[in-house]
């Protein structure tokens, strides 16, 4: 609670906002991670993050859900590839909605 992330991570809005922290009951597995990238209009990229003990890898996909074979600080896992996620649909709509009012959009879902 000591740290400023905002300053350690260069996103200065994040040193504005009040400090909480928030537990959420464990529901015995795992949650996927995708974040849709969004740029203009519409929904570009969505990536998968995963971590397998100290490793840490990032799967990127298109807006149809075919595996792109690049990295961003991470790289990507050499054998697993996710399925799509059953609303995926639905992600990609709320992330369309989002956009009305900004230009830059990343969108966090939890699956």
């Amino acid at each position: 609670m000591n740290i400023d992330y905002g300053k350690w991570q260069a996103k200065f809005h994040y040193s504005f906002i009040n400090k909480k922290i928030f537990v959420e009951e464990f529901i015995g597995k795992t949650l996927n991670n995708y974040k849709i990238l969004c740029y203009n209009t519409n929904p570009n990229y969505i990536y998968v993050s995963i971590k397998e003990g100290n490793n840490k890898y990032r799967n990127f996909y298109d807006t149809h859900w075919n595996f792109l074979n690049f990295s961003c600080k991470t790289k990507p896992h050499p054998t697993y590839k996710y399925t799509k996620p059953k609303l995926f649909e639905l992600m990609k709509i709320y992330a369309r909605k989002l956009l009305r009012t900004l230009n830059l959009l990343e969108k966090t879902y939890m699956n």
